[in-house]
C-alpha cells in the first residue's frame, strides 16, 4: 500500500459524493471521484487505488458492477460498498462478489472513517478528547472466561439469516452452492452431504500429515483432505477477506474454535489480537464487566479501570464461543455495541469506537432458539452474515488416519510417554 492512499469514490448524488471527499480530505486522503460506473471503471483502467467506495445504486449499473471487474482483473483495491439501509440482499450480493465492508444509509461519518481506515490498516484520527486508556487486561483475563493466544494484546453489522442445513450466507467457489433458503441467507456446507467410502481399490492414497512446528498455523492444524474439509478451507479463506461476521455451527469438539483462528490468520488482521470468549463460562452478573470494560468506582470492588473483550480485541478478532448461552438482556446490550461498533463500559459516560472483526460459534440450532423465543431475531441475524458448518469426524471418516497421525506427532516429544510398538 502506497504512503499517501489514493482512494476513488463512486456516487451519483453531488452532495453525498462531497460530503465523503471532504471527510476523506480531512484524513490525509487523495481523491478521484466518478458518478456513473463507466466513469469509474475508466479511472480505474488508468491508474491503481488502494480503495474503492462506491454506492450500490448508479445510474448505468451497480456497485456490484464495479466489484466483479476488480475481481476478474485479479485487482487488489479494497472495495467500500454503501448500501440502503435494510437492504439485506444488496449487501449480501456484495459480499459474495468480494466487497471488503458496506455501509448503510444514512452513513454515520465516524463508522465512515473507521471502516476507511480499517481497510487501509490505519488509525482513524481521533475527534475531541481521546478516550482515556485502560490500565490492564480484562478482570477475567485468567478465568475461564476467555483466553488470549500468545500473540494477542470488527466490525460488524447487518441484517440477513440458520442452521446447518437451512440458511445463511455461502461464499463458496461452486455456483450451485447458493441455495438461498431464507431471505438474503444461503447455506454454506449443510448441503453437502457426507461423502460415502469408496471402494478399497478406488481410495486414494492419504496425504502426508506435514510435522508441527512452532510456527504451525492454524489453518495448517485443520487436518483432513476430505470434500468438507476442502470446502471449509476454501470458505475460511474467502471469507477471511472481509469484514463481514461468520457464524461457525457444529457439534461440540468439532474444532469451531481452530477454524476461527484459521480465519483470523488468513486474515489482514494476523498480527493483531484473537481474542476466545467462552460465553457460558461467565457469571450473568460479570456478562457486562467483562464485555465491554469498567470504570473505577463503577461498583463495589472496581478499584480500577479495566478493558473488556472488545476493548482487547481492539484491531483484531473477536470470537464468541457458545453465543447460544448468552442471556436476553445481554444479547440486546451485544446488539448495540455491534450495530454502533462502540461500548460503554460500565460506569462510563461516553462510548468507545471499536474496530473489532466479529467471529461466533454455537453448537446450537439458533432458528429454533429464536423461534422459541430464547434469542433475539435481530442479533440473530447480524451475527448470522455468513455461516459455516463444521462436519463431525463421523462425516468424513477417511481424515480419521491423518488425524491420528499428527495426534501421534504431538505427543511423542512428551518425555511421559514410551514408544508405541508398531
Amino acid at each position: 500500500m502506497s504512503a499517501d492512499p489514493r482512494l476513488l469514490v463512486v456516487d451519483d448524488e453531488p452532495d453525498l459524493r462531497t460530503l465523503y471527499e471532504m471527510t476523506l480530505l480531512r484524513e490525509g486522503f487523495s481523491l478521484d471521484s466518478a458518478g456513473t460506473v463507466e466513469d469509474a471503471l475508466e479511472l480505474l483502467g488508468t491508474r491503481r487505488y488502494d480503495a474503492v467506495i462506491t454506492d450500490m445504486r448508479l445510474p448505468d449499473g451497480s456497485g456490484l458492477d464495479i466489484l466483479r471487474w476488480l475481481e476478474q482483473q485479479g485487482r487488489s483495491e479494497r472495495a467500500l460498498v454503501i448500501t440502503a439501509y435494510g437492504s439485506a440482499e444488496n449487501a449480501v450480493e456484495a459480499l459474495k462478489a468480494g466487497a471488503y465492508d458496506y455501509l448503510t444509509k444514512p452513513v454515520d461519518l465516524r463508522q465512515f472513517r473507521m471502516v476507511v481506515a480499517s481497510a487501509l490498516g490505519r488509525t482513524p484520527k481521533m475527534e475531541g478528547p481521546v478516550p482515556k486508556p485502560f490500565s490492564s487486561a480484562p478482570a477475567a483475563a485468567s478465568g475461564p472466561g476467555w483466553s488470549a493466544p500468545s500473540n494477542a494484546s470488527s466490525n460488524p453489522a447487518f441484517n440477513p439469516p440458520s442452521n446447518a442445513a437451512s440458511s445463511a450466507m455461502s461464499v463458496a467457489a461452486a455456483p450451485d452452492a447458493f441455495a438461498p433458503t431464507a431471505p438474503g441467507a444461503f447455506d454454506v456446507l449443510g448441503s453437502v452431504e457426507a461423502p460415502r467410502p469408496a471402494p478399497a481399490e478406488a481410495r486414494k492414497p492419504a496425504r502426508a500429515v506435514p510435522p508441527l512446528t512452532g510456527s504451525t498455523t492454524a489453518l495448517e492444524r485443520l487436518v483432513g483432505d476430505s470434500a468438507p474439509m476442502r470446502q471449509v478451507r476454501e470458505l475460511i479463506e474467502k471469507v477471511a477477506r472481509s469484514m463481514a461476521p461468520v457464524l461457525l455451527n457444529g457439534e461440540s469438539g468439532t474444532g469451531k474454535e481452530l477454524v476461527a483462528r484459521a480465519i483470523h490468520d488468513v486474515s489482514a488482521r494476523r498480527p493483531q489480537p484473537f481474542i476466545a470468549v467462552n460465553c457460558g463460562a461467565i457469571p450473568e452478573q460479570l456478562l457486562e464487566a467483562e464485555f465491554f470494560g469498567y470504570r473505577k468506582g463503577a461498583f463495589t470492588g472496581a478499584s480500577e479501570d479495566r478493558e473488556g473483550f472488545f476493548q482487547a480485541a481492539q484491531g483484531g478478532t473477536l470470537f464468541l464461543d457458545e453465543i447460544g448461552d448468552l442471556p436476553l438482556a445481554m444479547q440486546s446490550k451485544l446488539l448495540r455495541a455491534l450495530q454502533e461498533r462502540s461500548v460503554r463500559p460500565v460506569g462510563a459516560v461516553a462510548e468507545m469506537p471499536v474496530n473489532v472483526r466479529l467471529l461466533s460459534a454455537t453448537h446450537k440450532d439458533l432458528a429454533a432458539e429464536v423461534a422459541g423465543g430464547r434469542f433475539r431475531q435481530d442479533l440473530y441475524y447480524r451475527l448470522n452474515v455468513i455461516q459455516i458448518r463444521v462436519p463431525p469426524l463421523r462425516e468424513r471418516m477417511e481424515d480419521l488416519a491423518p488425524i491420528s497421525a499428527r495426534i501421534l506427532q504431538r505427543i511423542a516429544p512428551t518425555p511421559a510417554w514410551r514408544r508405541c510398538p508398531r
